[in-house]
């Protein structure tokens, strides 16, 4: 099973995506799911391309590489529900696009 991580870009300037990191490496929090599953892979920790992007345009390319690294799951980071006024577009944006997500991270 292939994952990713999606983060808020405003966050990317000020998180290091640490507590991320841990939270899947110890199977906690939102990746609590995964605990029982030794073979899934952290594939991706990316950001949506701003608040005024058109996603299906401006995520195209990221889809396409999610989609070569067989990425079946997005975890929506909690920055982006406490950053971002378009939470539920993005979600349904990748839904549409045929992801799993899974709210939050840590």
């Amino acid at each position: 099973m292939n994952i990713a991580i999606m983060v808020c870009k405003k966050m990317t300037f000020e998180c290091s995506g640490t507590w991320c990191f841990k939270a899947f490496n110890e199977r906690e929090k939102a990746f609590e799911i995964y605990k029982d599953n030794s073979k899934v892979n952290l594939c991706s920790f990316f950001h949506c391309n701003g608040c005024g992007s058109d996603l299906d345009k401006e995520l195209e390319y990221k889809v396409t590489q999610l989609n070569k690294m067989e990425v079946d799951t997005v975890h929506m980071s909690r920055c982006i529900e406490v950053e971002c006024n378009r939470y539920n577009e993005i979600k349904d944006f990748l839904i549409k696009n045929n992801f799993k997500v899974v709210e939050g991270t840590h």
